[in-house]
């Protein structure tokens, strides 16, 4: 009942905003009502006290004031201090909200989605803000989404809500339309693929032209795989062992080890009752280690993950994670390639040039630069060979250093938080 009361509130106040010829609420950029940040992360984090305690007191020490001095009380010295001094932090999950209505005629372009926040999070615990312990049931017009779980999973499927925020146009990191993409496999292996495609030709031509940075150049090596959108010619014909994965799930869900072609020919069975109706199979790699290159902005990590218990899915077992301070050059170009996926047209392309674009330029220019994503690579144990698994999105998890990087992405956050202010 309170929920349809909440929302029934959010619909009416929708339609007053559209027939009575204003917004209803003033224009964060240019009245100081409250920036209004939805962060979509349910686990253990406190967006709240990351941006409203800890980088104000980094900012300050970087100006050169007290790190007492949080938030002054007087006109902040600069636009980073300015915003977070008048942002609220709505943080929940996505089982916790409804998106919608969303209207593409709204008079003002930051009122265009209602979202209807039924339960809010903070440290992984659900908040109890309403009388007598309860939950209070919250409507926001967010001017910013930060999303760092997973859109969907094998038990529900919440692209629909994407889909709401992405029609109300709601400015996030990074661009919704690369989030809604890269939840989908296929669709984030062939962007990959065209990747590789364009680097091949890239290194070509530096070998033709007897260029000495043509090493440099060689192409991001990608496991090889097969697609099969149906059990219609469902025929893998590379070598066993394999793994079959079938539809977008993450971390392991989703994933066999075939030890031979009659096992093959069950998995084949299986397609008819997965819910996407779509497999990719690959050989399977004996991994001496896995890496994760993660780019936050310009600011490039690599970990080094090894298992404990030599179980295959090194990822959902127990493992050693290692910070790597060094690592070869080719890490960061490969991550940095990948985050210019969505820079790219229909056509045929080339990476030349891109390498010296500067990323804001990118970004401000909408071609859909990656702030935040994370490739997994396999290092095979006999051979030494490195094969790319996958790109992951704003979703990926962080290592031991999660609180270092949190500020870095805290910081970059509040420059596009800035700069979509602006467009407006």
């Amino acid at each position: 009942i309170i929920f349809s009361a909440s929302f029934h509130f959010c619909a009416t106040e929708m339609w007053k905003m559209l027939f009575r010829g204003d917004s209803g609420v003033k224009n964060a950029s240019k009245e100081g009502r409250p920036f209004v940040l939805l962060v979509i992360q349910q686990d253990a984090y406190n967006w709240s006290n990351i941006l409203k305690r800890d980088l104000p007191s980094l900012l300050a020490q970087e100006l050169g004031q007290s790190s007492a001095a949080h938030l002054p009380s007087d006109e902040p010295p600069n636009q980073e201090l300015a915003l977070l001094s008048r942002l609220e932090v709505v943080q929940t999950g996505w089982d916790d909200i409804e998106v919608g209505p969303c209207a593409n005629h709204a008079r003002e372009p930051r009122m265009r989605c209602c979202v209807t926040v039924r339960k809010q999070w903070i440290d992984g615990l659900p908040v109890q803000n309403g009388p007598s312990g309860s939950m209070r049931v919250k409507t926001i017009f967010p001017d910013f989404v930060l999303i760092r779980n997973v859109v969907s999973s094998p038990e529900k499927d919440h692209k629909p809500k994407l889909l709401g925020l992405l029609y109300g146009n709601v400015p996030s990191m990074n661009p919704l339309l690369s989030i809604f993409l890269l939840e989908n496999r296929p669709m984030m292996h062939s962007m990959l693929n065209r990747l590789v495609d364009s680097q091949q030709i890239s290194y070509m031509d530096a070998v033709k032209r007897g260029d000495p940075s043509a090493e440099n150049r060689k192409p991001m090596p990608l496991i090889p795989q097969y697609f099969f959108p149906s059990t219609q010619g469902f025929f893998y014909g590379d070598t066993f062992p394999a793994v079959v994965k079938y539809g977008n799930a993450h971390a392991g869900v989703g994933k066999i080890l075939i030890k031979d072609h009659h096992q093959m020919e069950d998995a084949r069975s299986l397609l008819v009752c997965t819910t996407e109706g779509h497999c990719l199979a690959e050989p399977f790699i004996e991994g001496a280690c896995d890496l994760r290159i993660q780019k936050i902005g310009p600011h490039i990590r690599v970990l080094k993950r090894q298992t404990c218990t030599g179980a295959w899915k090194t990822q959902t077992q127990t493992c050693v994670l290692e910070n790597l301070e060094t690592y070869p050059e080719r890490y960061a170009q490969w991550v940095k390639d990948a985050s210019r996926l969505l820079c790219f047209g229909t056509s045929s392309f080339s990476t030349t040039g891109l390498a010296e674009m500067p990323g804001e330029m990118m970004h401000s220019t909408g071609l859909g630069e990656l702030d935040l994503c994370a490739l997994d690579v396999i290092v095979e144990e006999k051979t030494g060979k490195e094969y790319v698994l996958e790109l992951n999105d704003t979703s990926f998890g962080l290592g031991h250093q999660s609180e270092e990087d949190n500020l870095l992405l805290a910081k970059l956050l509040v420059s596009r938080m800035i700069g979509s202010v602006e467009e407006y």
